[in-house]
């Protein structure tokens, strides 16, 4: 089967309109500067373009308690071309890259290192798969993702030594329309298409958009388990254990 990446799709399941209205975390001062001009200011969540132009020993933050994160334009031209030239499968990859380079170099006005502020907020969903259970599931491997009722969805995501490398939306017309009702034969069917060890999680869409935005969506999945165990198909232990781990972990 053909591999490819559905980004539209992608960009419907895990950053939808629906999960924007979350608290939003209290993003830093940052600011860029050319020849100790100012040419892009961010503060208080906006951008200040009245800033533009002028010297940044002139800037006063509104908030002296903030920190302000700064570098210049040549800084940011040069993290730019490494990330082109360092290539990757896909923009995550290269957007994942360009973050690394960042926090080895970025300094404060302070002169802290940039360690923590700007971290794209990840989907929880997406943040365990890419990186914290990277060393518990198998090299080359599949998590298919199943949304019922009115807004149904479906997704293939693929992954292969911890990076993504294909995002499909299953085709399931050559299977009888008696088994697309079933769950374990859908993803029997996919598995054997892919040629991949697949894992399934299968939920109403509704019951999906309320974990995203949840404080413990972990914790909220392990409740949703213990109630209904189709939720997760084929039901594998290692991943219930992983699942109990993280919500009681607090996540």
């Amino acid at each position: 089967m053909e591999l490819g990446y559905c980004w539209r799709e992608f960009q419907k399941i895990f950053y939808p309109k629906a999960f924007r209205h979350r608290r939003k975390p209290v993003l830093p001062d940052l600011i860029v500067l050319e020849r100790d001009k100012i040419v892009y200011a961010f503060f208080q969540g906006k951008v200040h373009l009245e800033w533009s132009g002028k010297e940044w020993s002139s800037f006063i933050p509104l908030s002296p308690s903030q920190d302000c994160f700064i570098f210049t334009h040549d800084q940011l031209d040069e993290w730019l071309v490494q990330t082109t030239q360092w290539g990757g499968n896909h923009y995550l990859d290269q957007a994942n890259f360009l973050k690394k380079l960042v926090f080895q170099s970025l300094k404060t006005k302070k002169g802290k290192t940039f360690q923590t502020a700007l971290i794209t907020e990840f989907h929880f969903f997406l943040r365990v798969i890419l990186k914290d259970w990277k060393k518990f599931l198998p090299r080359s491997y599949g998590i298919c993702l199943f949304f019922q009722g009115k807004n149904a969805k479906a997704l293939v995501l693929m992954f292969k030594e911890g990076r993504l490398v294909g995002i499909n939306i299953p085709d399931l017309s050559g299977m009888f329309k008696s088994q697309r009702n079933s769950p374990q034969s859908i993803i029997n069917y996919l598995s054997q298409e892919y040629q991949l060890w697949l894992q399934g999680f299968f939920m109403p869409w509704e019951t999906w958009e309320k974990l995203a935005n949840a404080e413990k969506p972990w914790m909220e999945v392990l409740k949703a388990l213990k109630k209904d165990r189709s939720l997760l198909v084929p039901f594998r232990l290692r991943f219930y254990i992983l699942i109990w781990i993280w919500a009681h972990r607090g996540f």
